[in-house]
């Protein structure tokens, strides 16, 4: 474990962490897009727990190597950025200056009186790849001309800026950092956004991507919280800080699971002897090659179906699902383990026959966590209370049957769709939740 996360740390040099011994000063200041000054915005090394907070008039002071190229900046009330050192350093210290942008207030900004369901994005034989929130805008990846753009655009369809693309990536995905990835089946792009331009910083092989970059699916306080696969669908979470150093979090096996794939090894092994693979014209040896066969394919089903059990970065607190023990295990903000509840929406048969899909989506905004269920082909969304397990409201998606790619940002739900009126490729749709 310890010589992949080595080689980890490796590849996120290339983004901009030192290997130099010498130093510099960071001076800045952090304002609002009115020019007002933000104090106790977060700033770190991107992806180091290195870092400060700007004082009562955004002004922070960071000492940093010569060779780191970006730093981060947080704030509750506001969107993250990332920021490239570029400009002159005099007398060993680097000026330089960073505008936040506001996080929108849902509630203040009366959207109720909106119609429910609404299209966000389609064009004539414009397809939609994937897509992706960027502060208070989208990040659209389609296809136009024979051309795949990356398309950064306002909710109205306004476009502020095109990216080319290599024509492969059908792919947006955001590291644990906030930074934005294109995918294809070779590699991975790394996207800066600065001003509302896009360009492609750096590729690295998809396989060194989903090797290192993958793995890590939080950032804790400073800390940063890994998955590791230990065969079959056994996962682990662990995490790095430069006090505790590699810390597991919790190991989960997944009996069930476990027990299907060791019955599916021994009907297989059954299968193979001679007297019946061969399908002798014996009655009983056909009869138990039926048999061994309906097994296999059961079970086949029964692994491919098995529950994931995801992790979630709250507010203040880690979530992990664990769907193969009925329990939800919640951390502090320090990963010190606080309690357990009981969760049970994933094996619940009512008489409504909604079916599991096997998935949970987050509004990061709201803190609130959804389990997603289909019946009849529409989608279903039910709120967990995260204090209790229990589901407590129910959501339909009206309008269209069979969405895909559903995303949920400050009680919006947004959707692909695949739209017969825009010449059969998928639309961009959302619905408000009340």
């Amino acid at each position: 474990m310890k010589k992949t996360l080595f080689f980890f740390f490796i590849l996120l040099s290339l983004c901009g962490y030192s290997q130099k011994e010498s130093s510099i000063t960071v001076k800045g200041i952090v304002t609002d897009t009115f020019e007002k000054p933000i104090p106790n915005v977060n700033i770190s090394i991107l992806g180091s727990s290195k870092g400060t907070k700007t004082d009562v008039n955004g002004v922070f002071y960071l000492r940093i190597t010569e060779k780191v190229t970006a730093l981060k900046f947080s704030h509750i009330s506001y969107y993250n950025r990332n920021k490239r050192l570029v400009e002159n350093i005099v007398n060993d210290t680097l000026h330089t200056l960073i505008q936040l942008t506001q996080k929108t207030n849902q509630l203040e900004a009366f959207q109720i009186i909106e119609e429910k369901i609404k299209l966000i994005y389609n064009k004539n034989f414009v397809p939609i790849y994937d897509y992706e929130f960027y502060e208070d805008k989208l990040l659209l990846l389609v296809k136009e001309l024979n051309v795949t753009k990356l398309r950064l655009t306002w909710s109205n369809q306004q476009e502020l800026e095109n990216l080319i693309v290599p024509n492969n990536t059908k792919i947006i995905s955001m590291d644990c950092f906030g930074n934005i990835h294109l995918l294809n089946k070779d590699s991975a792009y790394q996207i800066e956004i600065n001003e509302n331009k896009m360009r492609i910083i750096f590729r690295i092989h998809i396989n060194t991507y989903n090797s290192f970059l993958k793995p890590c699916i939080a950032e804790v306080n400073s800390a940063l919280v890994f998955k590791e696969e230990r065969g079959g669908n056994n996962i682990a979470y662990y995490y790095y800080d430069q006090e505790k150093g590699y810390t597991y979090l919790k190991k989960m096996e997944d009996n069930h699971y476990n027990r299907f794939s060791s019955r599916r090894r021994i009907a297989a092994k059954k299968l193979s002897y001679p007297s019946i693979s061969k399908m002798s014209e014996d009655s009983a040896s056909v009869k138990i090659a039926r048999r061994l066969i309906n097994e296999i394919n059961f079970l086949d089903f029964a692994l491919k179906h098995s529950n994931d059990s995801p992790l979630f970065s709250i507010k203040n607190s880690v979530y992990i699902f664990d769907h193969s023990s009925f329990v939800c295990w919640i951390y502090d903000e320090n990963l010190d383990f606080q309690k357990s509840i009981p969760i049970n929406y994933h094996k619940k048969i009512k008489w409504d026959k909604k079916r599991w899909k096997k998935e949970l989506i987050l509004d990061k905004e709201q803190g609130e966590v959804y389990a997603q269920f289909e019946k009849g082909g529409l989608c279903y969304l039910k709120k967990i209370d995260l204090s209790t397990g229990e589901t407590v409201e129910s959501y339909k998606l009206e309008k269209h049957t069979y969405p895909i790619n559903i995303k949920i940002k400050d009680n919006t739900v947004y959707y692909l769709y695949k739209d017969h009126f825009n010449n059969g490729d998928m639309s961009l749709f959302r619905q408000s939740l009340y």
